[in-house]
This record gives structure tokens, C-alpha cells and sequence, in this order.
């Protein structure tokens, strides 16, 4: 079975939003309250979700 540029093209893209949601999310978990990189893991979730709903 092989796989057409386009669906390799969506697979690659599902698996790098797969990777950094799970960073961000282990980011927001573990990371105080007060801090800067809270900041960045919510605006690259932010960013994420609205690529996808384009």
C-alpha cells in the first residue's frame, strides 16, 4: 500500500500537532503559575488550534 504525497503530508502534520500538544500540556502541568513559559505554551496552543480550524 502506498501512500500518496497528500496523506503523507497530513500524517506528518497530525504527528508534529500530536508532539507539541503533549509538550505544552506537560509544560502547563508542571510549570508554576507564574511562569513565562506558561505564556508560550498557551500561545502555541492557541496558534495549533487555529491552524486547524482554517
Amino acid at each position: 500500500m502506498t501512500t500518496t504525497p497528500s496523506k503523507l503530508k497530513i500524517k506528518v502534520q497530525i504527528g508534529i500537532t500530536a508532539v507539541l500538544l503533549l509538550f505544552c500540556i506537560y509544560i502547563i502541568a508542571t510549570e508554576p503559575a507564574n511562569s513565562d513559559k506558561l505564556k508560550w505554551a498557551f500561545g502555541i496552543v492557541g496558534i495549533i488550534i487555529g491552524y486547524w480550524l482554517k
